[in-house]
């Protein structure tokens, strides 16, 4: 803008004040109006549009005009607060005049339409999207300030600037930084991940000490419960051999027999299922990280006493 043009902004601004604070004056506060009128046309026409929106909304407050919100607005679209910007145009074209009401607070409101249609048309948007484990219960943040899982997934409005987007579910992470400009509209996927730029739950590491441990549990039961039942085949089968001659036992020996067999097949059955508790929690706890992040090593070894069997290992 040319010298001329930035004098004539200047003046105008002036005018609008003078109109609309002058008006209202009085003795007692003539000479903080007119201060104020001075101070916000010198900020105005320096291009301090922060400075200028405090004096436009200060005169505003003393009192309220169509004028001075629509210059509010300018400034705070200049400032790339478009979202307050359009609320702004939104109150000048809500402001009630009256028959008596200057031309300038007409002229203000019916401009504030095409402005505020035009801002509208300028207003960046996003569409958060999140995928990935546990994508329905994610919280999602923009900026560091919560986002409304009920907007996931559709367009928002937001001011121009560079965004962080982070979505956290359980374990996992995922993170998008970018820059939006006016006009712009974005479609932001947030995938959950244990790779980088996320952290999944084999990183943390309970779940997978929750599954092993649980294993080696199942494992060590199967343990005792082989080794309990095969104590008692022993017995039943030194009972049965000295009742049954050459492997033909009397009728009254039938019951014996089956508890037998039942007994050798649970044994059997309790080490099967032991041996692979035992692997498979011992898997899981191998891949299930320290405190400090790093998979320390496990020894699991499992023992059998005269009082009976199980597991034991340091991890």
């Amino acid at each position: 803008m040319n010298r001329s043009g930035k004098y004539g902004l200047t003046m105008l601004t002036i005018v609008i004040l003078a109109t609309t604070i002058g008006a209202a004056s009085d003795a007692a506060t003539a000479q903080p109006k007119q201060e104020l009128r001075q101070d916000v046309g010198r900020h105005h026409a320096a291009g301090d549009y922060a400075a200028a929106l405090e004096g436009f909304l200060a005169a505003d407050e003393l009192v309220p005009a169509p004028t001075l919100k629509f210059r509010a607005a300018e400034c705070l679209e200049k400032l790339d607060r478009l979202q307050e910007a359009a609320e702004m145009f939104r109150k000048v074209i809500a402001h009630e005049l009256t028959s008596k009401s200057p031309k300038v607070h007409r002229d203000a409101r019916k401009e504030a339409v095409p402005r505020l249609a035009a801002l509208l048309e300028e207003m960046p948007a996003v569409t958060v999207i999140v995928k990935g484990p546990g994508a329905e219960d994610a919280e999602v943040t923009m900026g560091g300030e919560p986002l409304n899982r009920e907007r996931i997934g559709d367009k928002q409005a937001l001011d121009p600037g560079a965004y962080s987007f982070v979505a956290v579910s359980g374990g996992f992470e995922a993170r998008q930084d970018v820059t939006v400009e006016r006009g712009q509209t974005l479609e932001i996927v947030l995938e959950l991940t244990a790779e980088e730029g996320g952290v999944g739950p084999a990183e943390n590491g309970p779940p997978f000490q929750v599954l092993g441990w649980t294993a080696l549990g199942l494992g060590g039961a199967g343990l005792v419960l082989g080794a309990v039942a095969g104590i008692m085949v022993l017995d039943q089968e030194a009972d049965l051999e000295e009742r049954c001659t050459d492997r033909q036992c009397p009728p009254d020996a039938q019951g014996d027999v089956d508890s037998f067999d039942t007994m050798r097949a649970l044994s059997t059955a309790g080490f099967i299922i032991g041996g692979i508790g035992v692997a498979a929690g011992t898997t899981l706890l191998l891949l299930a990280p320290g405190d400090d992040g790093d998979t320390e090593e496990a020894q699991i070894v499992p023992y059998v006493t005269v009082g009976g069997m199980g597991i034991r290992g340091t991890f």
